[in-house]
């Protein structure tokens, strides 16, 4: 027998075999349902957890910059890979600025304070014209 509650209880009496087996099996389905929408999570696009293994599999310009923006408010550490996942664009329209953009936020991050972060990323990395102006704090 192994060391769950259930387990205990019916090896000094007080559950019956049907209850443990109730127990056990609530417990797998319990399991089982977290693991579906943890793993439905990370395959649809939509409210995917933003993370490193996400900015690698974006398929458009649009998609990688929205990925990125919340990314580096959230980690700006992460600076550096956001880069090298960059350089898959190169070779596409517009892939050339996407870099450009990415090197010279890189540059500038460092030197962008918290509380204006969120300002800097959303102009940096927006759909059209995107300015790496370092916005000035109020």
């Amino acid at each position: 027998m192994g060391n769950s509650l259930a387990d205990q209880l019916l090896s000094v009496g007080l559950a019956t075999p049907a209850q443990h087996q109730r127990a056990t099996s609530e417990k797998t389905f319990r399991e089982q349902a977290v693991s579906a929408m943890q793993r439905s999570q990370l395959t649809s696009k939509h409210d995917r957890p933003i993370n490193l293994d996400r900015i690698l599999t974006c398929e458009t310009i649009a998609e990688f910059k929205t990925t990125a923006r919340i990314l580096l408010l959230e980690h700006p550490e992460f600076i550096g890979d956001v880069v090298k996942a960059a350089h898959r664009f190169k070779e596409t329209d517009g892939g050339r600025k996407l870099v450009y953009i990415v090197l010279n936020v890189r540059n500038l991050l460092p030197t962008i304070a918290p509380d204006v972060r969120e300002r800097f990323l959303n102009r940096a990395f927006r759909r059209h014209g995107s300015t790496l102006e370092t916005p000035v704090e109020e």
